[in-house]
């Protein structure tokens, strides 16, 4: 089987998909394609970004078939915590013991910091949170696994311990 997205396969896959919410698979058997060359064609036009995935569930209880998940909309990201009202920013090095060192403005001498109190830490509860992030076991799991594979192709080497694991 031979298909060639012209210009008119373009625009049927685009009403088809996109316009009419129909699922790759339909979208294929219409126009003659493949249901990966939908999929791969609504990736490089951007279809996919475009498409309210509430279309995706639509089609699956169009189908008959249950989702193995039910649809929910995407999350709003957790909201970042912020600083202390207490924040009162002076030059980096103008700030005392057990006052944040995050810089919040300025640039090279003239860097200020937020010097909110910060508990005995090097930054306070709000910038700690956005400099670090906690790993879960499996994404630890995963980053050793690629340290012994790159130990193996590489050869061994020292390794700095992590701290917070």
């Amino acid at each position: 089987m031979s298909f060639a997205w012209t210009a008119e396969a373009v625009a049927a896959a685009r009403r088809y998909y996109m316009d009419e919410g129909l699922s790759a698979s339909e979208t294929a058997r219409r126009i003659g394609s493949t249901r990966s060359a939908v999929i791969g064609k609504a990736h490089r036009l951007g279809w996919a970004v475009e498409r309210d995935p509430a279309l995706a569930h639509a089609n699956l209880v169009r189908s008959g078939r249950t989702p193995s998940s039910a649809y929910r909309p995407p999350r709003s990201p957790a909201p970042t915590p912020q600083p202390a009202e207490r924040s009162r920013p002076r030059p980096w090095l103008e700030r005392g013991p057990g006052q944040c060192a995050f810089p919040v403005s300025g640039d090279g001498e003239a860097v200020r910091s937020c010097c909110a109190p910060s508990g005995g830490e090097t930054y306070c509860a709000a910038h700690l949170a956005r400099m670090y992030r906690r790993r879960s076991p499996a994404q630890m799991e995963a980053l050793d696994r690629l340290a012994k594979w790159v130990d193996e192709v590489e050869g061994a080497r020292p390794r700095v311990a992590e701290a917070g694991r």
